[in-house]
């Protein structure tokens, strides 16, 4: 069995060389005195390594207050530390200011776009034969009521149906190369290829294309069906359709009274018209010839040079017929 035997530690005290390292170690750690004035409580030894020697004995300052690198992390001045941190009631107040102020600006931009100009207002139709003012309406007048009627009845004479005629049967004249010429009698509406169909048709050699056969027939009318052209021309009267002749219109003032002849046109001389040397205006004022047959005379007299004999106005179109009979002892060549 080994035994250990521990030396027991010196006593600190007892050793002069520990005691003395003890002391320097307490002298170094003690605090020193503050003030440039006061003496070292050290010895030099104790000293920091990197302090520099003061002349007067007195101890530096360790944080000189020029030094850039301290300066850097001292505390900045109390204006620099106030920051803006506004709340959630700040808030809302900016949006709202923001807001009205933008539709103040959008207020103020319409404003300034100027407004058209008014409308006038217009007078209303006048109803119920009361005027725009609650009065009565006017009452046309005679001599226009009169001049309407007469338009009216002439439209209808133009037409080939007489506006007084009533719904009842239409008698018709049929002559010419037909089966059976003579009156044919109609029912209202009824076209001129009805007409010709009662009449037993038309004969070989008849000219039915001068006819219109979609054409309404009117009561008292006569359908002519003459001889269809050759290869060399007219062979004789064409085909025609004569009216009954227009209503007897009601008086008109300032107008002629019936009867009475017509005013003699401009240019129009008492005698027959010379169909090689009258003008349009002269041809218009024979009866039966308008402004479109008149320029038909003038352009047939310029194609084929002048008129040789009367009857060949039948070679002209719209003149038949029965209005060369009409034409005959008003013109001359």
């Amino acid at each position: 069995m080994r035994t250990e035997i521990r030396a027991r530690p010196a006593d600190p005290e007892r050793d002069p060389a520990r005691a003395a390292a003890l002391q320097r170690l307490a002298g170094a750690l003690a605090p020193e005195p503050v003030g440039r004035n006061c003496e070292p409580a050290v010895a030099e030894s104790a000293r920091v390594p990197w302090a520099e020697p003061d002349p007067d004995g007195a101890r530096p300052e360790r944080f000189p207050a020029e030094d850039p690198d301290i300066a850097a992390w001292a505390d900045p001045p109390w204006w620099a530390r106030i920051r803006w941190a506004p709340d959630r009631l700040a808030g809302v107040a900016l949006v709202v200011v923001v807001l009205a102020l933008g539709a103040f600006s959008v207020h103020r931009l319409l404003a300034a776009v100027p407004a058209g100009p008014p409308v006038p207002e217009l007078p209303l139709a006048a109803s119920d034969a009361k005027s725009v003012g609650g009065g009565p309406a006017p009452t046309p007048s005679a001599p226009t009521t009169s001049a309407t009627a007469a338009a009216t009845a002439a439209a209808g004479a133009a037409a080939g149906t007489d506006p007084d005629a009533t719904e009842g049967p239409l008698v018709v004249s049929v002559v010419g190369l037909v089966g059976r010429s003579g009156l044919v009698t109609l029912t209202p509406g009824a076209r001129v290829a009805d007409a010709l169909d009662s009449a037993g048709g038309v004969l070989e050699g008849g000219d039915r294309d001068g006819l219109n056969l979609a054409r309404r027939v009117a009561d008292g009318e006569q359908i002519l069906v003459g001889l269809a052209p050759g290869p060399d021309g007219p062979r004789g009267p064409r085909s025609d359709i004569v009216g009954p002749g227009p209503a007897q219109p009601p008086a008109v003032p300032g107008a002629p009274a019936a009867g009475a002849p017509a005013p003699t046109p401009a240019g129009a001389g008492a005698g027959p018209v010379d169909l090689n040397t009258a003008d349009a205006a002269a041809l218009e004022s024979l009866p039966g010839v308008g402004p479109v047959t008149a320029a038909a005379i003038l352009a047939w007299r310029s194609a084929n040079g002048v008129f040789t004999s009367v009857d060949q106005l039948v070679e002209v179109d719209g003149i038949g017929p029965a209005t060369l009979a009409k034409l005959r002892p008003l013109v001359t060549v």
